[in-house]
């Protein structure tokens, strides 16, 4: 399991290099939504899973757009060892059917969960497009964690970066650790 955590951290560190918001973990109590397919989720029904992936999502946005083939990648890479992956959107502007439809124009794959109160975006502390939280399941603890510079990597961050990034702590959860 910490094998598998280092080869996420590993992997985060190559694509990520800045870590945003508090680093620290968060308790996350449990929610429910409707996905973009109209189809139901609650956090405690991946209670198998080892890690949960929230990626926030917004229609329209280049940024979310540019980092849809690397988050593919990771839920390529980690689906596989428990990870689960699903985007949210807490748009006031966006619903149900609008989400679907840009859904279906970029060819997401993953389930997109529609917050259209931002109830569930509030609770868990989401406060920008294309970051990303981390939900380790052993603890229902979460991290939250900037995406948006993999498409724009900087030669500091390149080089090293100065805290963790999202994919490290994905490696990380995905053994079960906050």
């Amino acid at each position: 399991m910490y094998e598998l955590i280092g080869k996420i951290n590993i992997l985060c560190l190559l694509m990520t290099p800045v870590l945003a918001g508090d680093p620290k973990p968060q308790r996350v109590d449990n929610f429910s939504l409707y996905d973009h397919k109209g189809a139901f989720h609650q956090l405690t029904y991946y209670a198998d899973s080892k890690a949960i992936v929230l990626f926030v999502q917004g229609n329209g946005c280049p940024i979310v757009r540019k980092q849809l083939p690397a988050l593919k990648k990771l839920q390529t890479a980690f689906e596989p060892k428990g990870v689960t992956f699903f985007m949210i959107n807490s748009n006031m502007q966006d619903n149900r059917d609008s989400v679907a439809t840009e859904a279906s124009e970029f060819a997401i794959s993953m389930p997109i969960l529609v917050d259209e109160t931002q109830l569930v975006g509030e609770s868990l502390g989401l406060t920008r497009i294309a970051e990303a939280l981390v939900i380790v399941r052993a603890a229902w603890k979460s991290c939250i964690a900037g995406l948006s510079t993999i498409a724009y990597p900087t030669k500091r961050s390149a080089a090293r970066p100065r805290r963790p990034t999202w994919p490290m702590r994905l490696q990380h959860s995905s053994t079960g650790n906050p």
